[in-house]
């Protein structure tokens, strides 16, 4: 399985240049009705054109704002198709570069977090087929979620046949209800199309994962390796202590089991510099360790489709009810709310 990618910040932040470039796809779609002229509208894309990243939440206004209510029931799907990718910085190409399909979505699940943090994607593999599942967004609108499964499908479409040009999709499930002009589904992704599904998923056969991509340049692909990776070490400088703790954690099945030490000798720091840094950033060890926990959790159940018993184990209980109540108190989430947000076959 390829899991999903590492998440940097806590509160949730997407690359300013990628919702830029979803706001010009907006604009070069035929008959966007966007009025560029309105002077919130320019303010909005001027900050996302340069700051590297912005708030999720204001990510989500935004893109409301200056695309929602157009009646288009495909917008998705077509500002996927006019999304200039060179907006998503280098991970798209050192994607293309990949030796393999396999290999492309493996450095999607490690650097996703270059693209937005608190996203990512699982490949699972059954039988002769493979799946991606997308995880599901936090808070975010009915509308914004099903955008987001739009563009995600058409990006990941695009990329499978970019690498095998002859490959085509098995199944694509979408979380959202059907919609009146299904039809459109089929012609941007092809397969069988479905709606109204617990998690959002595209398949298709197993085997194209080990296809040898024809776009494979080594010494193009050692040059951007090194670019990416040197995208990775200034976004890990630009985040709070909070974050890097976060993410610390987060390389841990257990988060709530990693002690105080270990993460400040991680951080190169003493613990009482640790605990200085946490508070000055307003919050403490204990709160960044259940906020890590809960994310763990709910990507065991969501993502990698554990059952309640395996999470626990997993992460450390040896009684399942325990690892529930454990949950519960990390995330704040109400029983019928995590049944509702774990995974279901």
């Amino acid at each position: 399985m390829v899991g999903v990618g590492r998440t940097v910040c806590a509160e949730g932040r997407v690359s300013g240049s990628v919702i830029s470039g979803f706001l010009l796809a907006g604009l070069r779609l035929p008959g966007a009705g966007v009025n560029t002229g309105d002077g919130e509208w320019q303010q909005h894309t001027a900050r996302a054109q340069y700051d590297r990243f912005i708030s999720r939440a204001e990510s989500y206004e935004l893109f409301e704002r200056t695309l929602s209510g157009r009646g288009d029931e495909s917008l998705g799907l077509r500002l996927g198709t006019w999304f200039p990718t060179c907006s998503a910085g280098p991970l798209p190409m050192f994607m293309a570069h990949a030796a393999t399909l396999r290999e492309g979505f493996g450095r999607l699940a490690r650097y996703s977090s270059l693209l937005a943090d608190d996203t990512g994607v699982a490949l699972v593999l059954e039988g002769r087929d493979a799946t991606l599942y997308l995880r599901k967004l936090a808070s975010s609108s009915p509308w914004v979620q099903r955008i987001s499964e739009e563009l995600s499908f058409v990006a990941l479409y695009t990329y499978l046949r970019q690498l095998v040009p002859a490959s085509e999709l098995r199944q694509v499930s979408f979380t959202h209800g059907p919609p009146g002009n299904a039809p459109a589904y089929n012609q941007f992704l092809g397969g069988e199309v479905r709606f109204g599904m617990p998690t959002a998923s595209l398949t298709f056969p197993a085997r194209l994962l080990d296809a040898m991509s024809p776009q494979r340049d080594p010494n193009l692909d050692a040059m951007l390796q090194v670019i990416v990776e040197r995208y990775m070490e200034a976004q890990d400088e630009a985040t709070s202590v909070t974050e890097q703790a976060k993410t610390i954690l987060l390389r841990h099945n257990a988060p709530q089991r990693v002690p105080l030490a270990t993460v400040a000798d991680a951080l190169n720091m003493s613990r009482r510099s640790l605990q200085r840094k946490l508070a000055a950033e307003r919050t403490t060890y204990g709160a960044v360790v259940h906020n890590a926990a809960g994310q763990v959790a709910m990507r065991l159940l969501e993502q990698e489709r554990k059952c309640f018993k395996e999470a626990s184990f997993l992460m450390g209980f040896e009684d399942p009810n325990s690892f529930y109540r454990a949950l519960r108190r990390w995330t704040g989430l109400s029983a019928s709310a995590i049944r509702a947000r774990a995974f279901r076959p």
